[in-house]
């Protein structure tokens, strides 16, 4: 997290520099706007990563991008040759089968897909507050062996579930979109207020 801080203090500083050589003082008055504080030896251990990052932008900005590309958060998989028609019947939702059901075991819902999941918390077969109790307890036991979980959030993601259990009895399920009262778990890297992240 703090490469790229630094990075956009030091590609958007001295633009015209960008590609001359600078060294840990560069950085660390980077570092100082940004109101973080490294070593001496911290800023030399960084300096290599902050150089190979700004050689990797660098990069970037020699490639050129008309205005109408789609930003890189759109995801659309489909073959840009594709015709029209074809695309339009993969945007077709398939025919409808009889809606899920409620597993005896909660946790065979771990690997369901979103739509399942999503006809599950809006017809109020199952709670968002399960599902979330499930995914917790799973990720729990899945962490003793995977050492997966950095900063665990119990508490947030039952009071949020709860939360949306009362939307969805207010008649608001899947005001939110297809992810409406499914939990989900983020890579540490997404900063979340008053959280540590790595």
């Amino acid at each position: 997290m703090l490469v790229p801080l630094l990075l956009a203090f030091l590609q958007e500083a001295e633009p015209e520099k960008a590609s001359a050589p600078f060294g840990p003082l560069e950085v660390g008055i980077a570092a100082d706007v940004l109101g973080l504080s490294f070593t001496e030896k911290e800023l030399e251990l960084m300096l290599p990563d902050v150089l190979e990052r700004l050689r990797e932008f660098e990069k970037l900005r020699a490639v050129p991008l008309a205005n109408h590309v789609q930003p890189a958060l759109l995801f659309a998989p489909l073959p840009a040759a594709m015709r029209a028609s074809e695309r339009e019947a993969l945007e077709q939702p398939a025919a409808a089968g009889p809606p899920p059901e409620r597993p005896a075991n909660l946790e065979d819902l771990a690997y369901e897909s979103i739509w399942t999941l999503n006809q599950l918390v809006t017809r109020k077969v199952v709670s968002c507050e399960e599902l979330t109790r499930m995914f917790l307890a799973r990720l729990k036991r899945l962490d003793a062996t995977l050492h997966c979980v950095v900063t665990p959030l119990d508490e947030r993601a039952m009071a949020q579930a709860r939360k949306l259990d009362a939307e969805v009895a207010a008649g608001a399920a899947g005001s939110r979109g297809p992810l409406h009262g499914i939990p989900w778990v983020a890579k540490d890297l997404l900063a979340v207020k008053g959280t540590p992240t790595t």
